[in-house]
């Protein structure tokens, strides 16, 4: 049995590390306490999910109240990676540069004007979820990962572009999950989470490279020559990706029946 007070406590720790982050984060915005606010954030989300798909109750346990902050993050660090990417393969334009430390500085803005605003948002949130917390049975749980992971193994078989990404959050989904549970379930689980971690890393490098390559193109950057590099990074990540999936094992992957 997972205990409303594990939940609770677990959900407390995420949600206190955002509020955290957000007052240390600054105006020039620090890279590694955005990090940390995202992981915090997609912790949470993962939490929440679990406990929307074990328990049914899709509106109790919704944290759309930070929607925006989620998505204010996530453009700055999407920016800061094409930035990253750009200077990485050796890309040299101007316009471009100038466009995402606009997004950027434009995005810090807006996150360090609502910080007390989101903190407040965050403090009514866990109010109202903690309200609603209920113990989740280890049945229930060992269910939310075996659907999962058939998802994922479904997906993955058909190695669709369009869904990488999607497969991508299924498994943070289950890695930040697998934090939460008590060490007798997990053993039940008996997911393997070394390979797991490895092939969400080799995915959401790729899609870096996907979402790069996109604002490139977007941003009027055609010159195939400055891009070559950066469209061998991604076949490479592509192919590497679908390697790592070639090994799937779903006689380690899937719950197995335990009496």
């Amino acid at each position: 049995m997972i205990k409303r007070k594990r939940i609770q406590k677990y959900l407390h720790k995420q949600f206190q590390g955002i509020k955290n982050n957000l007052f240390e984060i600054g105006d020039n915005i620090d890279k590694d306490k955005l990090h940390e606010l995202r992981l915090h954030s997609k912790k949470a989300k993962a939490i929440t999910s679990f406990l929307q798909e074990s328990l049914g109750k899709k509106n109790e346990y919704s944290i759309k109240e930070l929607k925006e902050l989620f998505h204010c993050a996530g453009n700055i660090r999407t920016a800061q990676l094409n930035l990253e990417t750009i200077k990485h393969v050796g890309i040299n334009n101007y316009a471009f540069e100038k466009s995402q430390q606009f997004i950027i500085d434009n995005e810090a803005k807006k996150l360090t004007a609502r910080t007390i605003e989101y903190q407040e948002q965050i403090n009514t949130l866990e109010k109202r979820l903690y309200s609603n917390l209920h113990d989740v049975s280890n049945k229930g749980a060992i269910a939310f990962y075996h659907k999962n992971l058939r998802s994922l193994r479904d997906n993955l078989q058909i190695t669709d572009e369009n869904k990488m990404h999607d497969n991508r959050k299924i498994i943070k989904k289950l890695l930040y999950t697998l934090k939460l549970l008590p060490s007798l379930v997990v053993k039940k689980i008996n997911v393997n989470k070394e390979y797991l971690d490895n092939l969400q890393d080799l995915i959401g490098k790729w899609h870096d490279t996907v979402i790069t390559l996109e604002q490139l193109y977007e941003a009027g950057v055609t010159n195939e020559n400055e891009l070559a590099q950066l469209r061998r990074n991604q076949r490479d990540l592509f192919v590497a990706s679908i390697r790592e999936i070639a090994n799937f094992d779903s006689s380690v992957l899937l719950v197995k029946s335990h009496r």
